[in-house]
């Protein structure tokens, strides 16, 4: 019943809009998933994969960007696909981008600088974290699902 008054609540907008000469973009949020504790996976615990990092993770929890080291891309990533591969998929974020994941058009200049050189992709319920000398550890019981 509720969903049935929504839509035709929106019904209402999208006519109120077209006698404005207005436009209605609707959009979709990927929703919320549960974060259970097993499915961190906190990628500071290993030393020798998190020190060919230039800088801390970026990105959100189910897709995490890797600013990597010079030279360092290679070795990340059979690192991360030898010890992480239960939890992620490790992708060169060029090849995200050459294969159009981020979508169709033009990507803006500072796409490439902003997905690193690596993206860890977390599998279907797992979250990815690291936590900063002085931070508390990230303890969520749920997350925005990528």
């Amino acid at each position: 019943a509720l969903l049935a008054e929504i839509d035709a609540a929106f019904a209402a907008l999208l006519g109120e809009a077209e006698g404005c000469g207005a436009a209605v973009i609707a959009i979709a949020d990927h929703g919320f998933i549960a974060a259970p504790d097993a499915q961190w996976l906190d990628v500071d615990a290993d030393p020798e994969l998190y020190g060919l990092l230039a800088r801390p993770l970026s990105g959100e929890t189910r897709l995490a960007y890797c600013h990597l080291k010079p030279g360092c891309a290679a070795r990340f990533i059979e690192l991360a696909r030898e010890r992480l591969g239960h939890a992620c998929w490790a992708v060169e974020s060029r090849e995200l981008r050459m294969s159009g994941a981020f979508g169709p058009g033009p990507a803006h200049p500072d796409m490439a600088r902003r997905c690193g050189d690596v993206a860890l992709i977390a599998k279907p319920g797992w979250n990815l974290r690291d936590t900063l000398p002085g931070e508390e550890t990230l303890r969520l019981a749920g997350v925005h699902a990528g």
